[in-house]
Formats: structure tokens, sequence, C-alpha cells
């Protein structure tokens, strides 16, 4: 049965149990990483200035313990390496958005901030975060 590894799982149980939820059922399908949960001050103001993050401390839903946002990259089988294209963050988004939705979980996909279905509005493309 596929599951995260040692370190995306120490990460991911920094994330509420929706996350750890969702996340834990997608690496069933899918099989991706978990990069970032929980972010302190001086992570945050790193992510800000490497150009990772638009939002400064302590207004992500990443600057919460236990988090409220994941951050996550996908891999591909058969090419057995991160994935960074916009479309591989698009399929793997599909996949996280359907399980949450069964769950009655509800997420923000950094692909399409404004929840209307077109990532247009989109650069985050790993970004994950609980909605209330």
């Amino acid at each position: 049965m596929p599951k995260y590894s040692v370190k995306s799982s120490n990460i991911l149980r920094r994330a509420v149990p929706e996350l750890q939820l969702v996340c834990n059922e997608l690496v069933l399908y899918f099989d991706n990483t978990v990069l970032c949960s929980y972010r302190d001050k001086a992570g945050q103001d790193a992510a800000v200035a490497s150009g990772a993050s638009k939002t400064p401390w302590p207004t992500s839903k990443h600057n919460v313990m236990p988090s409220r946002a994941v951050d996550l990259r996908p891999y591909f089988a058969k090419e057995p390496h991160l994935r960074w294209e916009k479309e591989a963050f698009v399929y793997m988004a599909g996949h996280i958005i359907m399980i949450a939705h069964y769950r009655g979980i509800k997420l923000r996909w950094g692909g399409d901030w404004n929840l209307d279905n077109d990532p247009a509005d989109g650069w985050d493309w790993g970004h994950f975060e609980v909605l209330p």
C-alpha cells in the first residue's frame, strides 16, 4: 500500500487532521511528497523572500499550529522524480479536491485562489488549505 516517506509523514503531522486525512488518501492514488505544513516566522520570512509565498508572517495558513495548509509536489511512477510542470499540479489538484469533496472537507487550491474553477488566478500550484 503506498504511503508517505518518514520525512513527508513528519511534515504532514504538523497539519490539521482534515489535511492529514485527504493527503493520506491522496498518496494511495497519486504519488506526491509533502514539502511544508507549519512555518515559523523565520520559515515564512524565507518563503516570502524567495518568492515561494506572497503572504507575510503571521497571516499565512501555514503560520498556525497545527497548520491549515500544506504544500505538495507530484511524482510520477514512470518518471520517478519530482514534477514541476503546471499540468502535473493540475492533475494532482483534481485528485485531492475530489477526495476532500467526498469527505466533506472544503479546500482551497493555490492554483484557483478565488474558487471559480479557473486556474487563471493561480500561481501556488502545490498549495492546499482547509477553509472554515
